[in-house]
């Protein structure tokens, strides 16, 4: 370059001989004139193909500068955000990105990319914003890019699924193995459940070389969820082997072996992940998980509030869940709803809808928990109505489930069957065959309060039978568990009942999410026991469930019964 003059030079080569076919060379003058050069040189390229008529109008190739953007620093930019966000580096990709549509405004591929990193970080306000930009912005796009935006834009509400994979099947049809439709469908299936449909999806980029770390993570995550969770493991440590050290990918490596019991190798991905990026909040996050596993919880508060010391208010609203879940596991009531309160301010201040419905999802199960009913049921309307805001119909479903479990507690059980029928109506109007074990199990607890033992049963067990062995995003496992239990001791079944309580309590995993139902599970063991006439067991398990409760709230229920026992 001389005088701001670009010059842009290339050969065209028979690959078999070398021989030069022919040759171009194109002037510009200013950054700007990149795009124009880059446009005028494919075409006198494409002349040297000696196409057809026929074979130019069907080319879909567009000016550069249209699909993307018209500043060469805005592009450079876009590629730097879009580099980080492939290997998990989400707040340098954001920042970058930022930029990139700071220096042009119009920039919808910029925008599409923003909302992924914002929604990677846990901001989904922030990243339905950008996506809503990168959405009004598409149709100057070539029908690859277009499909894409849609895709990503329709799979944010559930009602919309069906869009978004049409969207990405026609990305497919253009170009069978793009990564982004791939990597995006394998991630809406999953959320369907559909492990098998996810997998085939992710396996098609791995195979082809897709260095983005959320490909492997997403098809560790479908393996995880679908039972194998062996093969998720191998996937992670093949991205590491092929690829290189990611902080993300021993991250993710690590909560996997944490579901599989393996809690030594999950430190030590742990620690491998901190010395990558000793600025990730998940460390503290992960640890603290592991240590309340192990029922050390002193260690687990210490490790949880490390989180407040991160300025990224995402690590905050991760210690406020997390702190209200341990206390919760404590049947320290009062302290968890501190916590969760803290949460929903948080998400006010912010504006973020999904974490002020989490929060106040939590809100209404704590307050439910420590009798306060009709408090309980305000907060789980208005999780409702946040749900419907933030587009969140998963979360919807979970307060239509825990209204009718607060009405069933009230002796409520008229109130109970509407919200059930409520509930299976808003289930049908998604497109998500599982979140039927929602409206199964209410139907379950609604049958046992009638004495209809064998119908409550039944029930209990089809919703079971539904749940997948990992995750999901409804009420956690061992509230199904538990009203199957239930069922079986009401209905004689104590052996059966005894299985499936035992269940509970020999997963440690279950005390991270609603603690309180793992606690209940000792509870129902001695019970059990004393329905065979075994004090002696029967008082072990009591002593279990105060050791857990040691620090309990008083007046909960459960608490005096165990006391009582053994007084």
């Amino acid at each position: 370059m001389a005088d701001n003059v670009f010059r842009l030079n290339t050969q065209l080569l028979e690959a078999r001989t070398g021989r030069v076919v022919d040759s171009e060379t194109v002037e510009g003058t200013g950054e700007e004139s990149i795009f124009v050069l880059v446009d005028d040189l494919t075409k006198r390229i494409k002349e040297d193909f000696q196409l057809s008529a026929e074979e130019i109008a069907a080319d879909i190739d567009e000016d550069v500068g249209r699909l993307t953007t018209t500043s060469p620093e805005a592009l450079k930019y876009y590629r730097n955000g879009l580099k980080s966000y492939e290997i998990g580096e989400y707040t340098e990709s954001i920042s970058a990105l930022e930029t990139a549509v700071a220096l042009d405004t119009d920039f919808a591929m910029a925008y599409r990319v923003l909302a992924v990193a914002y929604t990677a970080l846990g901001y989904e306000s922030d990243a339905r914003d950008r996506l809503k930009k990168a959405f009004d912005r598409a149709e100057k796009l070539s029908p690859r890019e277009k499909f894409s935006i849609q895709g990503q834009f329709y799979s944010r509400s559930e009602r919309n699924i069906d869009l978004a994979i049409e969207a990405y099947n026609q990305v497919l049809e253009l170009s069978p193995t793009d990564f982004l439709a791939n990597r995006n469908l394998g991630l809406i299936y999953s959320k369907l459940e559909e492990w098998d449909k996810a997998i085939r999806h992710l396996e098609i980029n791995r195979r082809n070389g897709d260095q983005a770390v959320q490909t492997s993570i997403y098809l560790a995550e479908a393996y995880c969820s679908s039972g194998k969770m062996k093969k998720a493991g191998s996937i992670l440590r093949m991205y590491l082997r092929r690829y290189g050290e990611r902080a993300s990918i021993h991250l993710e490596l690590a909560a996997i072996l944490l579901k599989r019991g393996r809690n030594d190798e999950a430190r030590r991905e742990l620690e491998a992940g901190y010395t990558l990026d000793p600025t990730d909040y998940r460390h503290a996050l992960i640890s603290g998980d592991i240590h309340l596993i192990e029922g050390e919880t002193e260690s687990s508060e210490h490790e949880y509030s490390k989180l407040l010391d991160f300025q990224e208010p995402i690590a905050h609203d991760a210690a406020f869940r997390s702190l209200s879940r341990l206390f919760l596991l404590q049947g320290r009531i009062g302290s968890a709803i501190e916590y969760t309160r803290q949460g929903i301010e948080l998400a006010d201040m912010l504006g973020q809808l999904e974490w002020k419905a989490w929060h106040t999802l939590q809100l209404g199960y704590l307050l439910n928990v420590r009798g306060e009913n009709e408090d309980a049921l305000s907060a789980l309307n208005a999780a409702a109505a946040t749900a419907v805001l933030a587009e969140r119909l998963e979360l919807r479903r979970n307060a239509f489930q825990l209204k009718g479990w607060v009405y069933i507690q009230q002796g409520r059980i008229d109130d109970a069957g509407q919200i059930a029928a409520e509930l299976k109506d808003l289930i049908e109007k998604g497109i998500r065959p599982g979140a039927l074990r929602q409206y199964l199990q209410l139907k379950s607890a609604i049958s046992l309060f009638r004495g209809e033992t064998g119908d409550a049963v039944r029930e209990a067990e089809a919703a079971v039978r539904m749940l997948p062995e990992r995750g999901g995003d409804d009420l956690p496992r061992p509230f199904y568990l538990e009203q199957l239990g239930r069922a079986l001791f009401a209905a004689g079944r104590l052996e059966h009942a005894e299985n499936v309580f035992k269940g509970i309590l020999s997963d440690p995993y279950n005390r991270l999410s609603l603690g309180d139902r793992y606690a209940a599970a000792y509870l129902w063991q001695a019970r059990i026991q004393k329905k065979r006439d075994n004090q002696e067991k029967a008082d072990f398990f009591y002593r279990s469930f105060l050791s857990l409760w040691v620090d309990a709230d008083s007046g909960l229920p459960g608490l005096e019964e165990a006391r009582s026992e053994l007084n």
